[in-house]
């Protein structure tokens, strides 16, 4: 009984993997009809030259990042 178990378990575990297989194909073939779609709409992209304005660089990385020292606040407010 538990081998036929095991076997119906591999059984679904083989069909769940190929059904997210499927479904994960058919997300990345409608991200790109959706990426085709929308070149097709914006029309041709101009290249870059020298005399060209620079791209606006974003803002420092490092400018939102968090440093904190001490305890979690949950136990600073408790203390």
């Amino acid at each position: 009984r538990l081998a036929r178990l095991s076997a119906y378990g591999a059984q679904e575990l083989a069909a769940a993997a190929r059904l997210r297989s499927l479904r994960a194909a058919l997300a990345l073939v409608r991200a790109l009809c959706t990426g085709a779609r929308e070149q097709l709409t914006s029309g041709p992209r101009a290249l870059r030259t020298a005399d060209d304005d620079p791209v606006p660089t974003p803002g420092d990385p490092l400018q939102h990042l968090v440093i904190r020292r001490g305890p979690p606040a949950p136990y600073a407010l408790a203390a």
